[in-house]
């Protein structure tokens, strides 16, 4: 049990770091790339993820989606920075976690899965949820771009995670932590090409003493959140486990949001977010 209290806090608390890079003046992309660093290390460091000298991972099966899953894994850190900055923690978490819908109908269409009848329900449910969470108040303008940021963490979080998912199934055995930390370096060099790209093109690119230490601290929450996680799979069926785990991260994003933000959320962005808690249960019952 406390594994689990542990995943969800610090899962929780990988949002609300986010939120508060602004307020510190922390540049994202600096801090996302010190983060994949930080995970890296610990990964190989503690022994969890084993890079075998006699078994290259580079000429492993499962390289081509490792390669697509850190590219992907630094641009969807990216759109959650810039996401919890325009729309918010409530509705961020949402867009995140109601992404679960690209893995259920990849495992029906690839990997001949069963979609029941109450997944069904679930997946149209999630739709109609992301669409009220972000129902915004009549006569308060806002930009296309607090829209755009949530419907592409949506769809890349839900592509991300199909990956992941189809490596798992097609390729994974015992290799998952090796998986796990050759994707956070993919991620790290695929930030780090992004910040060369962006000097080279002239831009103002400093990375501060500021961006180094949230870099440190979301590394650290993303690496124990990821082991506290896997803790806690190992000790519950994925069925009792995902839904719960899942719920509990929007519920608590939604109630930060509201309480240390001033987010403001209007009865049928909260209908949105209770009909995102009863469809992710649908969708992994």
């Amino acid at each position: 049990m406390i594994s689990f209290i542990l995943a969800i806090v610090l899962s929780s608390s990988i949002l609300v770091v986010f939120r508060l890079l602004e307020r510190f003046k922390v540049s994202i992309l600096p801090t996302i790339v010190v983060n994949y660093l930080v995970a890296l290390l610990f990964g190989v460091l503690s022994g969890s993820a084993k890079l075998e000298p006699n078994e290259p991972f580079w000429t492993s099966s499962w390289m081509p989606a490792a390669l697509f899953n850190g590219i992907m894994f630094i641009v969807v850190y990216i759109w959650i920075g810039i996401s919890a900055k325009r729309a918010g923690i409530a509705m961020t978490s949402v867009a995140g976690k109601m992404s679960v819908v690209f893995p259920v109908l990849m495992g029906f269409l690839l990997l001949d899965e069963q979609l029941s009848f109450l997944r069904v329900v679930g997946i149209i449910g999630a739709l109609l949820a992301f669409w009220l969470t972000f129902k915004k108040q009549e006569g308060i303008k806002h930009q296309w771009k607090d829209f755009l940021f949530p419907a592409l963490l949506f769809v890349g979080t839900g592509i991300s995670d199909s990956t992941l998912k189809f490596a798992q199934a097609k390729y994974l055995t015992t290799q998952g932590n090796t998986y796990l930390a050759v994707v956070f370096g993919y991620a790290m060099i695929t930030g780090i090409g992004f910040l060369l790209i962006q000097h080279f093109a002239k831009r103002d690119v400093k990375i501060t003493s500021r961006d180094i230490v949230a870099g440190v601290i979301m590394g650290l929450l993303n690496w124990w959140s990821t082991v506290f996680l896997m803790k806690t799979i190992a000790q519950y069926d994925s069925s009792v486990f995902f839904p719960i785990f899942n719920a509990s991260i929007v519920s608590i994003a939604a109630l930060n949001g509201v309480i240390f933000f001033k987010e403001r959320l209007r009865w049928i962005n909260w209908l949105g977010i209770g009909l995102a808690i009863v469809a992710i249960v649908l969708i992994a019952s």
